[in-house]
């Protein structure tokens, strides 16, 4: 193990950040810097050969007295049913991932890695065309299947017997995932006109007895509906304990508060806002179960000051208003300058509760990129310092969302739904973290059930292209379940808005993912190899691989930090 450099100089520990402060982090660069010390080593493939930053204040890195690695050859990808291969580089220590087309599965390794002699590890795997079980068929009144064969993308043809008609899809298609599309139909016995009578004849009876007992109810209603009214014209009487809530606020209305636990109303007292104050204006964005709306709140003595007022929409369950009121909660406690406040909740503008926000007049993270795409695009024929202005504009956005999501970690809090959409951006230009309130319910479902062709399933729409492997396989949300998100927004920031893992859907997301696949680094100078290791470091399989928000903040700062005589261009910097 060598820990010196070629002129000698004992080399820094990789974990420290004194004499010098550096962005190579072992929890980012976990394959070359676990246990490294204070050895040689040659982190992400940046140098030609091992380096390391040395202990003499005057001297940052130097390379040492090994010979660099060699780099491996291109891979030779045959015409093996779509079988392609993409790189991290061909470097020491770096990926070659393997993948399949749609309807196809990997056989043998995802991945091979680069060695120090020049060779990948491992054999090169191949593609082989999925297969569908054979369908069960029950003794179900002469139901018969027949296929075209089992393989992705045949079909399954059913058919019933003479005197019977089929009830369902009549056919199903073999699906990517080795899964049948839909639900198995069944047969039900055809009805002549003949039986068709005689069951109309048996009817008539029944009829009758519902339409006279049926009459007969709504007289006695309106018999005692009359009784009561004249009771009450002779005296009037308050019923004390059928009030559910003993709650003191004026132009709330007693409907809408029968409807809301106690135990919310004492929580959000401090925070309850009259509709009488507020003025809703224009739709600004929908979303699954919400709807929010730019307006105005006025205070005594004071400018009316601009609003976002978020709601739910269409038909909703007294659960669902619970969950709102479960986000106003958990946000009344947030004091960030990177995670949105809460401003009030409103009790009596609609059926529903509304959640009063500060409105972001400049929109979502994700309008802002699109909209500065052309501003923010550099090629490599560009300039030196236009490549690492930009460079310093990007990191200082994804520095913002990592302050943000920082301090919600230490609240143990979990978003569940990071992306640039659900970031907003002030007046002044500084991020917010936002959108805290995705219901937990649209996760419990099965998400494959959502991804297929299910004519019976509700229609719900998932992030897949933004969650982790643990969260799609087994439901389950962490905090490195949200530093994969982060690692997906920073490439949303880097590619400037566009949509991740172009051209699959879901289906095929979870597929690639499955075999070891991640999203490519972005199309743009901007991003460095540093920049997209780190996004690399947020995809790990294991969540236990992952980096912390404490972690990326540090990583980040370090990689502002010799950007720091470059212009701000416009989005401000912040730090916790």
């Amino acid at each position: 193990m060598q820990v010196r450099t070629r002129s000698n100089h004992l080399c820094q520990l990789w974990m420290l950040q004194t004499p010098h402060k550096h962005p190579m982090l072992p929890s980012v660069y976990v394959a070359e810097l676990q246990n490294a010390g204070y050895s040689c080593r040659n982190p992400g493939g940046l140098g030609e050969r091992p380096w390391c930053y040395t202990n003499h204040p005057s001297v940052r890195w130097e390379y040492c007295n090994i010979p660099s690695c060699l780099n491996c050859s291109e891979l030779m990808v045959e015409s093996n049913e779509g079988l392609s291969v993409s790189y991290s580089s061909n470097s020491y220590i770096s990926t070659a991932t393997y993948s399949c087309k749609n309807g196809y599965s990997l056989v043998g390794v995802a991945a091979r890695t680069c060695l120090s002699s020049g060779k990948w590890s491992g054999n090169p795997p191949y593609c082989q065309i999925v297969n569908c079980s054979e369908l069960m068929i029950e003794s179900n009144e002469g139901l018969s299947v027949s296929y075209s064969s089992n393989t992705y993308n045949s079909t399954a043809i059913y058919s019933c017997k003479d005197g019977y008609s089929l009830i369902g899809i009549a056919a199903r298609i073999c699906l990517s995932n080795g899964n049948w599309s839909g639900n198995t139909p069944s047969c039900q016995i055809l009805v002549t006109s003949s039986d068709r009578l005689g069951v109309i004849m048996n009817m008539i009876p029944m009829v009758i007895v519902t339409v006279t007992v049926g009459v007969l109810v709504v007289l006695l209603v309106i018999f005692f509906a009359c009784i009561i009214k004249k009771r009450k014209r002779i005296k009037p009487v308050t019923n004390e304990a059928t009030r559910s809530i003993a709650f003191d606020c004026e132009n709330h209305t007693s409907n809408q508060l029968k409807e809301i636990s106690s135990d919310y109303i004492n929580q959000l007292s401090k925070h309850l806002i009259s509709g009488s104050n507020l003025k809703i204006l224009e739709s600004v964005g929908r979303g699954e179960f919400g709807i929010v709306y730019r307006g105005l709140i006025s205070v005594k003595n004071r400018m009316p000051q601009a609003i976002a007022a978020k709601t739910l929409k269409g038909l909703y369950s007294k659960s669902d208003i619970d969950s709102l009121l479960d986000e106003c909660v958990i946000m009344m406690s947030f004091d960030n300058l990177n995670v949105l406040p809460l401003i009030g909740v409103c009790l009596d503008l609609g059926p529903a509760p509304y959640i009063i926000m500060p409105f972001m007049s400049r929109g979502s993270l994700l309008s802002y990129l699109k909209k500065e795409r052309a501003n923010l695009t550099v090629a490599d024929t560009s300039e030196e310092d236009i490549i690492l202005n930009v460079r310093k504009q990007l990191l200082s956005i994804c520095l913002q969302v990592a302050n943000g999501m920082c301090y919600l970690a230490l609240q143990r809090f979990i978003h569940r739904d990071l992306a640039a959409r659900n970031c907003m951006i002030d007046d002044n230009g500084i991020i917010k973290v936002a959108d805290f309130g995705l219901s937990e319910k649209i996760y419990s479902q099965n998400y494959f059930r959502q991804l297929e062709v299910n004519n019976s399933s509700p229609v719900i729409k998932l992030p897949v292209k933004w969650m982790a492997l643990e969260s799609l396989h087994d439901g389950l949300f962490s905090e490195k379940s949200d530093v994969w998100s982060y690692g997906v927004l920073c490439w949303e920031v880097f590619s400037l808005g566009r949509v991740p893992y172009p051209g699959l859907d879901p289906v095929g997301v979870v597929e690639l993912l499955n075999t070891g696949g991640r999203l490519y680094s972005p199309n743009n100078e901007a991003c460095s190899k540093e920049i997209y290791s780190l996004m690399m470091s947020c995809w790990s399989e294991s969540p236990n691989d992952r980096p912390v928000f404490s972690d990326l903040v540090s990583s980040i700062n370090a990689l502002i930090e010799p950007l720091a005589g470059y212009l701000d261009l416009d989005v401000h910097t912040s730090t916790v």
